[in-house]
């Protein structure tokens, strides 16, 4: 009786291993709770690159837009009904901080977000 536990006492503690060398290791979770008005968070860049306007991503909720799930708190938020283009076209990107992910076989980027 003693061998037999001693024998699944390893192979659980095996399992367990294994299951956590395969477990998600998070890079970058931002929450944005460090942004204000057109101040992204530390490390994060905010372009206008084209357009009539210099609008940016904001994270004031100007248009006092409904946030939801999946969404809640603070928010990066690009509202062209609230923007000074003057109706035109307009790109802006809000760049991530780099990422090294040189580590992993399999990266998976997840975006919550809502259009």
């Amino acid at each position: 009786m003693k061998k037999t536990l001693s024998l699944l006492s390893i192979v659980i503690a095996s399992m367990l291993l294994t299951v956590s060398a395969k477990a998600q290791v998070y890079i970058l979770n931002e929450d944005f709770s460090s942004a204000s008005g057109t101040t992204p968070p530390n490390g994060w860049s905010n372009l206008t690159v084209t357009g009539t306007g210099t609008d940016l991503w904001r994270f004031d909720n100007p248009g006092n837009r409904a946030v939801t799930y999946p969404l809640n708190g603070k928010v990066a938020i690009f509202d062209s009904q609230t923007s000074s283009g003057g109706g035109g076209a307009e790109k802006v990107t809000l760049e991530s901080p780099f990422l090294d992910c040189s580590f992993s076989n399999n990266t998976l980027l997840y975006f919550d977000h809502q259009f």
